[in-house]
C-alpha cells in the first residue's frame, strides 16, 4: 500500500500544479484534469495512481475551501492538524465520503464499481470456470444478471502478439457493462466502460486493444465525460479546446506475452439482464503504420490547441475589454450630447 501522505508533506499548490495566487476556477479546473487521469476506477490495481489521487483530492479539499486555504497559507500543513493529510481512501471508504463529496462539488456523478462478489470470483471459481475463446472464432452470445460477471480465457501465440489482437464485447440491445482485463493473480488490471456506438450504429461496445506499438485511446468513460462537460460550462470556452482532452496514451500494456490470458464482462445494468456477444480478433497489421501516423498527428494537434487556447483567451479578454470600453465611450458621448442639448436650451432662454 502507498505510504501515508503525512510522510511526504508536499506543498498542496505543487501537488495540483497551480500558483499560490491561483483563482478558485484555476484550482478546480486543474483538479478535474488530474482526477480524470488518476481516478481509481480508471486505474484498477494501480497503487501509485490511487496514492496520487488521494494526494490531489486532499490538496483540492483544502485549496477549494477559502477558510482552510487561508489557514494553510499562513501556517502550512501544521495549521490544519496533524492527521488531516493522512486521510486514506481505504479508511474513508472510497466512494462514500471524501471522493463523493469532492466530485459532487464539481457536479460529477461517480461511475459504479465492480462489486466484491465479482472481484472474489475473478480470483477463484470464476477464473477456474472461465470460458475458452479462440482467436477469430464467431462471437459468443451471452446473457448475465445485472451486477454480476463472467470470465473468459484466450491463448495467444507469438505471431498473434506480433500482429496485435483485440478483445471485443458488444451489446446490440444497448446494455451497460464493463470489459475487465485480469492479471496473473486475478486482480483487475484494466477496465473499459461500454460506450454507445457512433451515430448510425445501434447498441454499445467496449474494446481492449493490444498493439505492437504505443497506441492512444479516447477516454469515453462517464466520469471523464462528466468532468469535461462541467469544465466547459464553467470556463465558457469553445468545445474545440477540449476536443482532444480525452485523447491520451493507452494504459494497456504495449503487448501481452504469448500464453493464456483471462478477462471478464461485468453487467452494469440497474434492472435488466445484460445481453452481449464477445470475441477475440487478430488485428490487420497492414494498417498499423497509418494508425500511428494519424495518432501522432492528433497528439501534435493536442499540443497546438493548448497554445491556441491561450491565444484565444487573451484575444477574448482584449475583445471583451474593447467592448466594455466601447459601451463606456458610447455612454459618455450620449451623456455629453444630452448635456449639450440642455445647455443650448438654457442658452435660448437667457
Amino acid at each position: 500500500m502507498a505510504p501515508p501522505l503525512q510522510e511526504a508533506k508536499r506543498d498542496y499548490y505543487e501537488v495540483l500544479g497551480v500558483k499560490r495566487d491561483a483563482t478558485q476556477q484555476e484550482i478546480k479546473s486543474k483538479y478535474r484534469r488530474l482526477a480524470m487521469r488518476l481516478h481509481p476506477d480508471k486505474n484498477p490495481g494501480d497503487e501509485d495512481a490511487k496514492a496520487q489521487f488521494q494526494e490531489v483530492s486532499v490538496a483540492y479539499s483544502v485549496l477549494s475551501d477559502s477558510n482552510k486555504r487561508r489557514q494553510y497559507d499562513v501556517g502550512g500543513h501544521e495549521a490544519l492538524g496533524a492527521d488531516f493529510d493522512s486521510l486514506s481512501l481505504d479508511e474513508l471508504g472510497f466512494g462514500a465520503t471524501l471522493a463523493v463529496a469532492l466530485f459532487s462539488k464539481l457536479g460529477v456523478q461517480l461511475p459504479t464499481a465492480v462489486n466484491p462478489k465479482t472481484l472474489a470470483a475473478a480470483q477463484g471459481e470464476g477464473r477456474e470456470r472461465a470460458i475458452e475463446l479462440r482467436l477469430n472464432a464467431p462471437p459468443l452470445q451471452r446473457r448475465i444478471d445485472k451486477q454480476t460477471g463472467e470470465f473468459f480465457k484466450v491463448t495467444v501465440s507469438e505471431e498473434d502478439v506480433r500482429s496485435g489482437f483485440c478483445i471485443r464485447a458488444e451489446s446490440p440491445a444497448g446494455s451497460r457493462f464493463k470489459l475487465l482485463l485480469l492479471d496473473d493473480q486475478g486482480n483487475i488490471s484494466q477496465q473499459e466502460e461500454s460506450q454507445k456506438n457512433p451515430p448510425g450504429a445501434s447498441g454499445t461496445a467496449a474494446y481492449l486493444f493490444f498493439c505492437p506499438f504505443s497506441n492512444f485511446t479516447v477516454d469515453q468513460s462517464p466520469l471523464s465525460a462528466s468532468l469535461l462537460q462541467a469544465e466547459l460550462q464553467e470556463l465558457q470556452v469553445p468545445p474545440l479546446f477540449r476536443k482532444l482532452e480525452l485523447f491520451c496514451e493507452s494504459r494497456l500494456p504495449r503487448k501481452l506475452v504469448a500464453g493464456t490470458h483471462y478477462f471478464g464482462v461485468y453487467g452494469d445494468n440497474y434492472f435488466n439482464k445484460v445481453k452481449y456477444q464477445v470475441d477475440v480478433v487478430r488485428l490487420n497489421a497492414s494498417v498499423a503504420k497509418d494508425i500511428e501516423q494519424v495518432e501522432n498527428k492528433l497528439l501534435t494537434k493536442k499540443d497546438e490547441l493548448k497554445v491556441f487556447e491561450k491565444e484565444y483567451l487573451e484575444a477574448k479578454e482584449r475583445y471583451e475589454a474593447a467592448v466594455a470600453r466601447a459601451d463606456k465611450e458610447s455612454q459618455m458621448i450620449d451623456e455629453d450630447l444630452g448635456k449639450r442639448r440642455q445647455l443650448y436650451e438654457r442658452y435660448l432662454r437667457s
